[in-house]
C-alpha cells in the first residue's frame, strides 16, 4: 500500500484574486520558462506540430510583453503617479488538462487536453482533439470571485474555486487543472499568483483614486 500523505504534504496554499493576501508562491526556476519550455510542454501533450508552434509563439509574445513592461517601468518609474493603473496583467500560455468532476470509476479524469491562455486576468481554455484545437473554448474571469488553491504534494496541478456569485447557474464552482509536468505546474501557479497580485494592486489604486 502506498505511503499515506503527511499533513505537511497535504497542506494547501490559497490566494484570492483581487484580495491582498500575505500568502505567496515561490517563483519557478529559470530553466522551466520561455518558449522552449512551452514547446516541450506542447510536445509532451501530443499536440500537432502546428499547435506546438502556436503555443511557443504565445509564450514568446508573453516574454516580449514582459520585457517591454520592465523597460517602461525603468524609464518612467520615477514619474509614475499613485493614481495610475499598474502595467497590464500577467500573460502566459501552455497546455493544461482539466479534471472531469463526474468521471467514472475507471475513467481518466484528465482525459481532455486544452491549449490554455492567461491574459489580463482571464483564463481561456481551448479544447483539443487529435492534437488540433477544435474551436470549443471556455473562459474564466479570475477577478469575478475566484481563488487559486495549490497542494504541496501535487505540484503539477491546481484548483480554481469560485467564491463569488455565478453569472449562470450552469457555471462550475471549481475547476481543477493539471500541467504536463511539476515544473510547468509550478510555473502556472506562479503566473496565477502574480495575476492575483495584479488584481489586488489594481483594486487598491482604483480605491485610492476614488478616495481622492
Amino acid at each position: 500500500r502506498g505511503k499515506k500523505a503527511t499533513e505537511e504534504e497535504m497542506r494547501k496554499k490559497t490566494v484570492s484574486f483581487g484580495v491582498n493576501e500575505e500568502q505567496t508562491f515561490e517563483a519557478p526556476s529559470p530553466d522551466v520558462t520561455g518558449p522552449g519550455a512551452a514547446f516541450a510542454a506542447a510536445a509532451a501533450a501530443k499536440l500537432s506540430k502546428r499547435e506546438q508552434y502556436r503555443v511557443a509563439v504565445m509564450q514568446a509574445k508573453e516574454e516580449l510583453e514582459e520585457d517591454k513592461a520592465a523597460l517602461n517601468m525603468e524609464e518612467g518609474g520615477s514619474r509614475a503617479s499613485n493614481t495610475e493603473a499598474p502595467p497590464g496583467g500577467v500573460s502566459h500560455a501552455g497546455v493544461l488538462r482539466k479534471k472531469k468532476q463526474d468521471h467514472g470509476r475507471f475513467e481518466d479524469p484528465y482525459r481532455q487536453t486544452f491549449v490554455a491562455d492567461l491574459e489580463d486576468g482571464i483564463l481561456t481554455l481551448r479544447l483539443t482533439k487529435d492534437g488540433e484545437v477544435t474551436g470549443e473554448e471556455e473562459s474564466y474571469n479570475l477577478g469575478e470571485g475566484w481563488k487559486l488553491t495549490a497542494r504541496e504534494d501535487k505540484k503539477d496541478r491546481f484548483t480554481l474555486v469560485r467564491s463569488g456569485p455565478k453569472m449562470d447557474s450552469a457555471d462550475p464552482d471549481e475547476v481543477t487543472l493539471r500541467a504536463t509536468s511539476k515544473a510547468e505546474g509550478e510555473l502556472w501557479i506562479h503566473k496565477l499568483a502574480q495575476t492575483a497580485q495584479w488584481f489586488g494592486e489594481l483594486g487598491r489604486r482604483r480605491g485610492g483614486t476614488l478616495a481622492g
